[in-house]
């Protein structure tokens, strides 16, 4: 059994809450601080496009105080360009990597804002693309439709480039923030 195997398993069984309230779990499963996934280094120091919310100038001078307050509950809020996201499972490596992500000519994307039915769209593209493989409908919705910006704390890169065609994918970021292949791809978008 591969050490990536057992890494794999581990991180698809782990509950989120797990990760944000036990110190050793959130040490060395996820990306966010320095472990032993990178290298022990600060994953925001060198980054242009995220960084922590709650380490922002701005937001720590304004006089929002709702927002301020807002950020500082979310665990590990993020600012993707300026983008306010949530902060579990998103890592910041691969947000990073998000703008030069590689999007493949058979990829189907759900593009939709958050509570607007993406769950249920989401069941019921994968309930057509189950045809691939016996059992694929038995896996989590989280495994059989992969989200750019939520997703493992720690090798989603990686995991995503691993999947096989056609990957479904989803997304509730703004045009102007998702992959610049998707930006630049001859599709129906409608903003």
């Amino acid at each position: 059994m591969s050490t990536s195997f057992v890494v794999n398993f581990i991180l698809s069984k782990t509950d989120v809450n797990l990760l944000y309230e036990n110190a050793i779990a959130r040490t060395l499963l996820t990306e966010e601080k320095g472990s032993i996934w990178n290298a022990f280094k600060n994953p925001y120091k060198k980054s242009q496009n995220v960084k922590l919310a709650a380490s922002d100038e701005q937001i720590c001078s304004s006089d929002d105080q709702l927002r301020k307050d807002y950020i500082r509950s979310v665990p590990f809020a993020k600012l993707y360009k300026g983008l306010l996201l949530q902060g579990y499972c998103v890592s910041p490596k691969f947000l990073n990597t998000l703008e030069t992500f590689e999007v493949r000519n058979d990829d189907l994307f759900i593009v939709s804002y958050p509570r607007s039915g993406t769950t249920w769209t989401e069941e019921i593209v994968s309930y057509l693309y189950s045809k691939q493989s016996d059992g694929y409908m038995n896996r989590p919705i989280h495994e059989r439709v992969v989200h750019l910006e939520v997703g493992r704390c720690v090798g989603q890169k990686q995991w995503i480039d691993g999947l096989s065609s056609p990957r479904l994918m989803a997304t509730h970021l703004p045009y102007d923030y998702c992959p610049k292949q998707l930006r630049q791809l001859n599709c129906k978008v409608r903003n």
